[in-house]
């Protein structure tokens, strides 16, 4: 989650919401229990990711917010990623921290 945003902490729970939203509706997960962890990350560090994922041919999906409470139309807000083993995570987001 794009963590540097100027905004309330709801807005954290919504942007955590569009992540499960994402996932469902592009099925990114099987019927399966998988782990989701999710990290505070500056929107440079989000757009380095991405990049990494899609170098390596991994599957993520970037959320751009539809400008309906306090976030501007059109700001990429979250990165979601389908489910990986942990060794083909770390290269990408290890470096990174929780979201607090």
């Amino acid at each position: 989650i794009c963590a540097d945003l100027e905004v309330q902490f709801f807005e954290y729970a919504n942007m955590s919401n569009h992540l499960d939203d994402v996932t469902y509706n592009y099925q990114l997960w099987d019927n399966d229990i998988y782990t989701k962890i999710v990290l505070g990350v500056a929107e440079e560090q989000m757009f380095e990711a991405a990049a990494k994922a899609d170098s390596s041919r991994m599957m993520s999906y970037m959320v751009k917010d539809m400008g309906l409470t306090e976030i501007k139309e059109g700001t990429y807000t979250c990165l979601v990623f389908a489910p990986y083993p942990e060794e083909e995570m770390k290269p990408i987001v290890g470096h990174l921290k929780l979201l607090k």
